[in-house]
């Protein structure tokens, strides 16, 4: 068995951009004494995630592209 270890995409998708943003604004430096505190963290952050539409923007590079739902 050969294990290929591939390059980090210099293009991320949409996912990774909001978890790497998620991590940075509520992770980063802090600590949740209990999960129940965490989860609420992040369930405020998904239920608000459209007003951070511009913040996100940011981490979009020139050249993403996205599909058109057809």
């Amino acid at each position: 068995m050969v294990i290929l270890y591939l390059p980090t995409s210099s293009n991320p998708n949409l996912i990774e951009l909001m978890w790497r943003f998620l991590k940075k604004k509520f992770m980063y430096n802090k600590y949740y004494e209990k999960f129940a505190v965490l989860r609420l963290v992040i369930t405020r952050f998904l239920d608000t995630i459209d007003q951070k539409e511009a913040q996100l923007r940011t981490l979009l590079a020139e050249n993403f592209h996205t599909m058109d739902p057809a």
